[in-house]
């Protein structure tokens, strides 16, 4: 099965079909006793994008573009994103519909490029699906945006609140496309529940755990969020760290918080791209891909980040410390073995082992 699926994979490429864009991942798990080992297709999702009356004399539309995506796992169908987008001068360009909340840097980067197998615990408090307006400017040295959010279609932070939302990244120092880059960002959301309740909950590492902390249903009028982001990349070896507080105001009160950290080197010489339209990082693009013979690009992982959450009872968290190793085949094919210590509050210290199979076009 695997020798067909990359034989398969490594012969396609985006520039087979321009329009079209799409992404498999299946993760495979071990896992200790009393859970038992597993897999999951974590994401299937293929998308399509173009220009908004392509092939067709409308002066209004000159401009515009929309981009869609679907997602096909778990046996569901459902959108991931659905957006509109133009340029309203030559300094801002706009997005309008589902898509994600300028929040983080690990909740805006795309599940195709995320440093390993599962996002890091400060993205539990910023899920940034949501239906809205946003505005954005991008440039060598610096990204701005800021949208107005509503009610979700899939997802979302604090169950898909109303809310105002932006982020603000700066860049000092940036070579090339991501070779050498020092990265500052700061996020902020205001937010209104729409059901006066709030709730987050974590598995703490593998999806096919049952939930290990959780909130519980809190009473909540207002959420404010305030992130903040640090980046350094240099050649082969770059770092990153992130922190995010989120504070409950009326109701049952308290606050909830959450950091990572983690390092990562390219042994075999290449680097992370930078992406400069959202403030990111991007794939890694082998000098010596499979196909051509070559052993892809390696690249090893370290991460530790903490969750902390209110409870109607005493507050609940989770710790983590992972590694990662991970070959990319070629720049949209990798392959990545993951290990993670978690450790919840009053429970035991336990181990899980998960294998990442990645594919996107």
């Amino acid at each position: 099965m695997l020798s067909l699926f990359f034989a398969t994979a490594l012969q396609i490429h985006a520039e087979d079909f321009p329009a079209w864009s799409g992404r498999f991942e299946q993760h495979f798990f071990h896992l200790p006793s009393p859970y038992a080992d597993g897999k999951d297709s974590r994401r299937v999702r293929i998308g399509n994008s173009g220009p908004l009356g392509s092939g067709l004399d409308l002066a209004w539309a000159n401009g515009l573009s929309w981009n869609w995506e679907l997602e096909l796992s778990d046996r569901t169908v459902q959108w991931e994103k659905l957006t509109l987008n133009g340029e309203s001068s030559n300094y801002f360009a706009w997005q309008l519909g589902l898509f994600k909340e300028p929040l983080g840097l690990d909740g805006v980067t795309s599940s195709r490029f995320i440093a390993m197998t599962e996002r890091n615990f400060v993205a539990t408090l910023t899920k940034s699906d949501n239906t809205g307006f946003m505005l954005k400017h991008s440039s060598p040295s610096w990204n701005a945006a800021f949208g107005v959010f509503g009610k979700v279609m899939n997802g979302g932070l604090a169950n898909g609140d109303n809310a105002l939302s932006g982020r603000v990244v700066w860049r000092p120092w940036m070579e090339g496309v991501g070779q050498k880059v020092f990265h500052l960002g700061l996020s902020a959301s205001a937010r209104q529940t729409q059901d006066g309740t709030v709730r987050w909950d974590s598995t703490g590492g593998p999806t096919i755990l049952p939930t290990l902390v959780d909130s519980g249903i809190l009473l909540v009028d207002r959420l404010s969020l305030q992130n903040a982001e640090l980046s350094w990349a240099s050649g082969s070896f770059s770092t990153s760290a992130e922190c995010s507080t989120v504070a409950l105001d009326g109701g049952d009160g308290g606050n909830a918080y959450a950091w990572s950290c983690h390092a990562a080197w390219i042994f075999t010489g290449e680097h992370r791209q930078y992406r400069i339209s959202n403030g990111s990082f991007g794939k890694v693009v082998p000098l010596n891909p499979w196909s051509t013979s070559g052993l892809g690009a390696w690249e090893l992982i370290c991460r530790t980040d903490r969750l902390k959450l209110p409870s109607q009872g005493q507050d609940s968290g989770c710790a983590r410390q992972g590694m990662a190793l991970t070959c990319w085949l070629e720049s949209n094919v990798h392959l990545q073995l993951g290990w993670d210590r978690i450790v919840a509050d009053g429970d035991a210290a336990f181990e899980a082992w998960t294998l990442r199979l990645a594919y996107d076009w």
